[in-house]
């Protein structure tokens, strides 16, 4: 399963989505479509609002899974994956319809320390990957407003339009919900090390770099792996092989239909030829001699 990073990734593919940027501010897209073929898996880059304004989608965040369904949003925190499992479309409307609203940092901190948020003493939340909840009209007539200009936008007063409609956004989403306006202000810095073996035993089967361990785990690279040894005793790159290995074996051995390419993607590889050498040097044996449907 290949990462796509948002906004970066939507940018580079404008035939699947509809991206605005609006430099220092905010990336805005829209996403729609009846269902996706396989889960999409996605890096936020920036804190992230995910609006379902038409279907449901069914998320992956770590180990749990929740469903968002129409008129409920989720704020992903910066540096955080999540996956799209499902798309669920309405039963009069056979298209998904969602909106995505990344924000940057600086653009994120001077909304903070405007005088409405500073005399409204809303203080930080604990801290949270993830939020969701349901919003009500104040919201849906934003997005919905949102949703029509970036289908007939003006390229001299889009920026201007647009900044303003973030900063609705944001004032609705404080206005509506003290809990979610205050997720938004925690910063990196802010975040507490998450725990190693949790991090590791999430993400063990997807296509992470350790860069991406790290960061997912609020470590720079070297703390990562310092710590990493220091509660398993090897390196990271070698326990990930071992459990990667020990889950291909178990799926060819359980399973005598899986083909040795779907168990390779499985477990985190994205070349055959590279999982089965791997796969013979950690057991001595290629993954055909256990299973021959390749």
């Amino acid at each position: 399963m290949k990462i796509t990073s948002f906004p970066s990734d939507f940018v580079r593919f404008p035939h699947l989505y509809n991206v605005l940027e609006l430099p220092g501010v905010s990336y805005i897209a829209s996403f729609s479509q009846a269902h996706i073929n396989e889960p999409l898996l996605i890096y936020s880059e920036d804190d992230l609002i995910l609006f379902v304004v038409k279907g449901s989608l069914k998320l992956k965040v770590g180990s749990n899974r929740f469903c968002v369904v129409k008129n409920h949003l989720v704020i992903v925190k910066k540096s955080t994956y999540f996956e799209i499992i499902e798309c669920d479309s309405p039963l009069d409307n056979p298209i998904n319809e969602n909106l995505f609203i990344s924000l940057n940092e600086s653009f994120l901190i001077n909304f903070i320390n405007s005088e409405y948020i500073q005399n409204s003493k809303i203080l930080p939340n604990a801290y949270s990957p993830v939020f969701k909840y349901r919003y009500g009209e104040v919201l849906i007539t934003i997005t919905n407003s949102i949703l029509l200009y970036l289908k007939e936008k003006n390229d001299i007063f889009y920026p201007y339009l647009f900044r303003i409609k973030v900063e609705e956004i944001l004032f609705g989403i404080a206005y509506t919900s003290f809990d979610a306006i205050s997720i938004l202000f925690h910063f990196p810095k802010q975040i507490l090390k998450s725990e190693i073996p949790e991090i590791m035993e999430n993400n063990y089967l997807r296509p992470v770099t350790l860069s991406d361990l790290a960061r997912m785990s609020g470590r720079s690279l070297s703390s990562f792996r310092r710590d990493f040894q220091l509660i398993y005793k090897q390196l990271p790159g070698r326990w990930i092989q071992g459990k990667r290995m020990e889950k291909a074996f178990e799926l060819l051995s359980n399973n005598n239909e899986i083909s040795i390419s779907n168990v390779c993607y499985s477990v985190g590889y994205e070349n055959t030829s590279h999982f089965s050498r791997l796969f013979k040097n950690y057991y001595g044996f290629p993954p055909s001699k256990i299973n021959h449907n390749g």
